[in-house]
């Protein structure tokens, strides 16, 4: 009977920590999450471009030097799509896609308890706005707006495992701890704590 007890507690245990880091391998940094919004766009500009001949453009990425480092994801995403990008050199009598990033940036919404006891958890929103538009035969097409908002959540202690000082964007203030929930935790601790010291007093005395 203890053998089997012993066993069922090793199982648990051992599936604990495979919920951690299972946890811990899908949780995505604040600049994949953006760069997961870039390929939405991509995804996007290939549905505006299906009844047109686009497969050749020419990319002009229009964004402030700290956004440089989504292009790469731009063009990869693109080439995923099957387009082929050429550079200005190669043809000047290609169609040109004018991809402007206004924003993109993570905010931190609320913070929250995962149960009375449990760990804090923060909600995530990645964010990411644009526009873009062809240019074909010196003529400019309709300027078409995009806007992408994905919302998760976070452990609290990993905010800043997520977060890249490289990279303005992918960083964000936290909101203050829930302030009910900082007194109530450790005088849940407490009256626990003397429950079992009265519980444990209780049986020795009987």
């Amino acid at each position: 009977m203890k053998k089997s007890k012993r066993y069922t507690g090793f199982l648990i245990i051992v599936f604990s920590v495979f919920i951690n880091l299972n946890y811990f391998a899908q949780t995505k940094t604040n600049l994949e999450m953006i760069e997961g919004l870039v390929g939405k766009s991509a995804e996007v500009i290939k549905l505006d471009t299906s009844s047109n001949n686009y497969g050749k453009l020419v990319l002009k990425f229009v964004a402030a030097n700290d956004y440089e480092i989504l292009q790469t994801k731009l063009i990869s995403e693109l080439q995923k799509n099957n387009f082929k990008l050429l550079n200005k050199k190669e043809s000047s009598n290609l169609p040109k896609l004018i991809y402007t990033l206004d924003n993109a940036k993570v905010y931190y919404k609320n913070i929250f308890k995962d149960g009375i006891l449990g760990t804090y958890l923060v909600e995530r929103e990645s964010t990411l706005d644009g526009s873009y538009f062809f240019e074909n035969n010196n003529k400019i097409g309709k300027v078409k707006k995009f806007n992408f908002t994905v919302l998760d959540t976070v452990m609290y202690d990993d905010v800043k495992k997520l977060e890249n000082i490289a990279y303005q964007f992918s960083a964000a203030d936290l909101p203050n701890e829930p302030f009910f929930s900082s007194l109530l935790e450790p005088a849940i601790a407490i009256s626990t704590a003397a429950i079992a010291i009265y519980l444990f007093f209780s049986l020795r005395s009987n």
